[in-house]
């Protein structure tokens, strides 16, 4: 089977448009680095995601109290509701249930509620740095009941090893280049109502920082791959031209008579 451009004109064209393919995949594989790496674009989506997760616990966590106060014979709704709230997936979200001052419910046992967090819950939507990392927390009272969802955002210990590593959840796909700081920063990360909940920093505490010369790094692979590629590729095309495109001449004065 012949695939090969029937006159120079086509063969011309493939190489220019191999070439153009070429050049905009380089162009459009910096352009997507670059964009990756600017502060502005995480800190944009790291809000979004914020609030889209916050959106989910708050319906989740409203849900579980409208069965929960429907259901208040524990012999029903205990032996099947909440307990499959325990065995569930629960798509990343724990929740707690306290009954006046006492926990008489909780889905997640790596979650360890601190002393102070009754004062917290005052607050509807907010953020806690526990033990093993910064957690979200939604809180609704109802009655002698208060109902709470929580969603891990970043693992943070105090070491770590081939099992424990500082990372972010799967809801919270973003670099290692980022940190997350208590103090109000450049970077403000806030609650759908406005309340603030903890700042972005970048480059500093457990990340490493963003610099020209990472993106530079960056772009000398890409020319050294350019360079590979047309180091191969136009001695394949010279041999694939003499192959598959002899001259005609040559041919016909080889041709027998």
């Amino acid at each position: 089977m012949n695939w090969a451009p029937k006159n120079e004109k086509n063969r011309k064209f493939i190489y220019l448009l191999l070439t153009v393919l070429l050049f905009f995949s380089i162009y459009g594989l910096r352009i997507y680095v670059t964009k990756q790496n600017d502060t502005k674009h995480i800190y944009a989506g790291f809000q979004k995601t914020i609030n889209e997760t916050e959106h989910e616990v708050k319906n989740a966590v409203e849900l579980l109290s409208r069965k929960f106060d429907t259901n208040l014979i524990k012999d029903t709704f205990w032996k099947t509701g909440l307990q499959e709230k325990r065995r569930g997936n629960n798509n990343g979200i724990s929740f707690f249930i306290f009954e006046q001052d006492s926990l008489i419910f909780w889905s997640d046992n790596k979650i360890i509620l601190p002393a102070d967090f009754f004062r917290q819950c005052a607050a509807g939507n907010f953020v806690l740095k526990l033990k093993n990392g910064w957690y979200g927390f939604h809180c609704k009272k109802s009655g002698s009941f208060l109902f709470i969802g929580s969603y891990l955002i970043k693992n943070e210990y105090p070491f770590q090893n081939e099992y424990l590593k500082n990372e972010f959840s799967s809801r919270f796909n973003f670099p290692e280049i980022v940190s997350i700081i208590k103090e109000p920063g450049q970077y403000p990360i806030r609650s759908d109502d406005h309340t603030y909940l903890f700042s972005l920093n970048f480059g500093q505490g457990h990340g490493n920082p963003i610099s020209g010369s990472d993106l530079q790094k960056v772009y000398e692979q890409q020319s050294i791959l350019s360079g590979l590629f047309f180091v191969l590729f136009i001695p394949s095309a010279i041999a694939i031209e003499l192959q598959l495109f002899p001259d005609p001449k040559l041919k016909n004065k080889n041709k027998p008579r």
